[in-house]
């Protein structure tokens, strides 16, 4: 997921995520400081990113005071983190940049700090450098496809996300990410697969990375049915609020097929529901 997202350059921007994880340093033995991008995707920092994943191991750090000029403190993993979770990614950046000894989780920090400020070739060297540290570092393979998904190399993205999962099958980040992806590329029903995937391994995940937004390709028909499809999603995973809104929004957007609504199997729990009759109701008026 996943996936904006906030990382995209191109492309419609829908309201999920995919999954640039911000995870850094869980799966390397050390506290993860986040996991994010989405169609955007979700970057990882290690995992966390989704989303994404964004929960920071940061707080922990010691109180560091700020206030004073950056270049002044010990250029730390600490500091960075801090600087992270406080929004402060350029800073971020370049205080990963110094730190030694370089590992493949700093690099991998340095590239999701670099990928917040929009930066993305830089964000390729950081993600390319933690793989060569470490070649089955799931965060990072996750992180670097999400450069390629919001450059709309969908081929590459499709790969590494794909890797990313064989290397740590249990990342809602990756599965969430690679079924934004698929919705991209109209295949639809493996993106259900992909997102059904991610909400049965963490339920959580959409508060997590629902800022972020998920890529698409531009037309406004095509968006309508991600929607659609994502309603879906969330309803056979039992979340009702936001399958209605995803219903909400693809009608908006012009799906208007109110047959399908009713006999849509992934939608036979909401069928009970005021909200979604109204709805389907309003459509046949209209």
């Amino acid at each position: 997921m996943s996936f904006r997202p906030r990382f995209q350059t191109i492309g419609v921007v829908l309201g999920l995520v995919l999954g640039v994880a911000l995870a850094a340093g869980a799966a390397r033995g050390q506290q993860p400081t986040q996991e994010r991008v989405a169609a955007g995707p979700v970057s990882s920092q290690s995992e966390t990113p989704p989303r994404s994943s964004r929960e920071t191991a940061s707080a922990r750090a010691p109180a560091l005071d700020l206030s004073k000029d950056i270049d002044s403190l010990p250029q730390t993993e600490a500091l960075g983190d801090t600087l992270m979770a406080r929004g402060r990614y350029l800073a971020a950046m370049h205080v990963f940049d110094r730190v030694q000894p370089r590992s493949a989780v700093i690099a991998n920090k340095a590239g999701v700090s670099s990928e917040h400020m929009l930066m993305f070739d830089k964000a390729k060297l950081d993600f390319e450098e933690a793989l060569r540290l470490d070649p089955k570092y799931a965060e990072a393979t996750n992180n670097l496809a999400t450069v390629y998904h919001s450059r709309n190399d969908l081929g590459r993205a499709e790969k590494l996300y794909k890797k990313a999962i064989q290397l740590k099958p249990a990342s809602a980040d990756s599965w969430q990410n690679l079924g934004a992806l698929y919705y991209s590329k109209r295949k639809f029903k493996k993106g259900d697969d992909a997102f059904r995937e991610a909400l049965r391994i963490d339920p959580g995940i959409v508060e997590r990375t629902s800022s972020r937004g998920i890529r698409a390709s531009g037309d406004k028909q095509n968006t309508a049915e991600v929607h659609y499809h994502l309603a879906c999603a969330y309803a056979e995973a039992g979340r009702e609020n936001l399958a209605l809104e995803y219903l909400r929004r693809c009608i908006v957007e012009g799906f208007h097929d109110s047959n399908r609504m009713l006999h849509e199997k992934m939608l036979a729990e909401l069928r009970t529901s005021p909200v979604f009759l109204k709805m389907v109701e309003d459509m046949k008026k209209n």
